[in-house]
Formats: structure tokens, C-alpha cells, sequence
């Protein structure tokens, strides 16, 4: 799990997905000043319109991390070099879906974070 983290941080992919994570939430904030209307005065509506958007960058993140895990390791030949090794496939396969899942859920914090200071700033 902790290789995958690493390779993760090493190939971009991480910081890719988490720049990502800054920037969508930044439309719904940048949006409104740049065009002079303003912000919904109900905060509701704006987070709303602004987590509507969460499903669009999980789609996004967990094709970075999940694809590249289960494919890399067959198209660079190192799932061959792994599986006769002492450790389980089982335990491989975990470890690579735990990193996935810790990297996405990494992400997503970053998002709702993201969208949380803008709700505390304009409201």
C-alpha cells in the first residue's frame, strides 16, 4: 500500500487529481465575482451547485488511480515479478485498492474542504 502511495506522489498523479480538487470548486467561486451577479443568498443553493460536481471529479480520480493499479501492473510486466513472490495476490490487490481508496478519499477531503472555506468566506 505504501509503494502505491509513493508511486502515486513519484507519477504526478496525486497532485494531478488534488490541483483538481482546487480548481472545480474555484469556478463556482471565481464564476459569480468575475461576471458581477453575485452568490445565491442561501448558502444551501451554493454548496448545492458546487457539490454537484464531486461525482464528476470521483469518476475522474478513480480512473487515475484504480485503471492505472490494476493495468499497470500487467502492462510494465511487474504483476508477474510480484505474484511468484511469498505474498499473497490477495494481499497485492488489497493493498493497491486501499491506496486507491485512501488517494480518491484524500482527494474528495480536498474538494469538500475546498468548498467548505468558500462557504465560510462569502456567507
Amino acid at each position: 500500500m505504501l509503494f502505491e502511495l509513493q508511486r502515486y506522489l513519484k507519477r504526478h498523479q496525486l497532485t494531478i487529481t488534488a490541483i483538481l480538487a482546487l480548481i472545480l470548486p474555484m469556478i463556482f467561486y471565481l464564476v459569480p465575482l468575475a461576471s458581477g451577479d453575485g452568490f445565491p443568498e442561501d448558502p444551501a443553493s451554493f454548496v448545492n451547485s458546487n457539490l454537484s460536481f464531486v461525482g464528476l471529479l470521483i469518476i475522474i480520480s478513480a480512473a487515475v488511480f484504480a485503471g492505472d493499479a490494476v493495468s499497470g501492473e500487467y502492462e510494465k510486466r511487474t504483476g508477474l515479478i510480484l505474484f511468484p513472490t511469498p505474498i499473497r495476490r490477495t494481499s497485492i490487490w488489497t493493498g493497491k485498492y486501499v491506496a486507491g481508496f485512501l488517494s480518491l478519499g484524500l482527494v474528495v477531503s480536498v474538494y469538500y474542504m475546498v468548498t467548505t472555506f468558500e462557504v465560510v468566506g462569502i456567507y
